[in-house]
């Protein structure tokens, strides 16, 4: 039982930093805009490295956000990333601002 245990949270770990893998790519390619995507409880239990148990725990305490999107919980990356202390700005991309915010993006 001790080894079944211990099999599923190296599962779970592998999950989570698959997670984080593609975080760092989107970071690197540039396509961090994603960062909103909403994922399964088990998806989402595996990028913090928890239980889903415990993930809807959490969400019980208000620490992370959930939403009901036709019938069935989804929580949202951006949710997870706060929960984590991951801090998230979020910019417009260049083609999405007027001119003006353009030019001030560029002074700070």
């Amino acid at each position: 039982m001790q080894v079944l245990d211990t099999i599923n949270e190296i599962d779970r770990c592998l999950e989570a930093l698959q997670h984080k893998l593609e975080y760092l790519r989107g970071c690197v390619s540039g396509s961090l805009y994603q960062v909103d995507q909403l994922m399964t409880r088990k998806e989402a239990a595996a990028f913090i490295c928890k239980t889903p148990r415990h993930l809807d725990r959490l969400c019980a305490e208000n620490k992370i956000t959930k939403e009901i999107v036709d019938g069935q919980i989804r929580i949202r990356k951006s949710s997870l990333m706060r929960y984590k202390g991951i801090i998230i700005t979020e910019e417009k991309r260049p083609e999405e601002m007027s001119e003006l915010e353009q030019i001030i993006s560029r002074i700070k």
